[in-house]
């Protein structure tokens, strides 16, 4: 009789056991299907848009020598002159973003542009992603092109780079250190011949 005793308690503890461990991988799935599956849209940048932009091109430019990046002018993007420089419409602009700010060359001929873009959430950032992909003109330089323009996300922000490769490339890398890592995958949606 005692041997029956132990073996159910032993079955109840086993059971018990195998419940708590299926209602611990239900919550943890729950809770990760609440904020999307990931930290994608969690924001891990903080300050203006303007002292982030800087810090990621300062970065970039320690990364592979600052005299591989163009002197830059730094500018607030609005909804007025939104059209022209990243292609997206006003009411995009206003819908979506929150802040804007460019880092543009200072001879324009230079096809080096960053932008860093706050949005209203992480939700409205893929979507200023989509529309900077599929809208951003490359060829608004006339009579030159970039090599690389690209844009990815963070959280809330968006970034969108052009330029030669390395300089693309370094300002992809500097921005994914300022973001800790949580960065979405870049969409380079215009290369051109080197």
């Amino acid at each position: 009789m005692k041997q029956k005793m132990k073996q159910r308690t032993r079955r109840s503890c086993i059971l018990l056991l195998v419940l708590m461990l299926m209602l611990s991988v239900a919550a943890t799935g729950l809770s990760g299907c609440a904020e999307g599956g990931s930290d994608s849209g969690k924001d891990t940048l903080s300050g203006s848009a303007e002292e982030i932009l800087a810090t990621v091109i300062d970065s970039a430019g320690d990364a592979i020598g600052a005299d591989k990046l163009p002197e830059t002018f730094t500018n607030p993007v609005t909804a007025d002159g939104v059209e022209n420089m990243l292609g997206m419409t006003a009411d995009q602009f206003g819908q979506y973003v929150t802040e804007a700010v460019s880092a543009t060359a200072a001879i324009n001929i230079i096809t080096f542009e960053a932008v860093l873009i706050k949005c209203k959430d992480s939700g409205a950032a893929s979507e200023v992603k989509k529309i900077l992909a599929e809208s951003y003109d490359p060829g608004k330089w006339i009579c030159v092109r970039p090599e690389l323009c690209a844009v990815t996300d963070s959280g809330s922000y968006v970034l969108l780079v052009t330029g030669n490769q390395e300089q693309a490339d370094a300002i992809l890398a500097s921005f994914g250190k300022a973001a800790e890592g949580n960065i979405g995958e870049a969409d380079r949606f215009f290369e051109g011949e080197n």
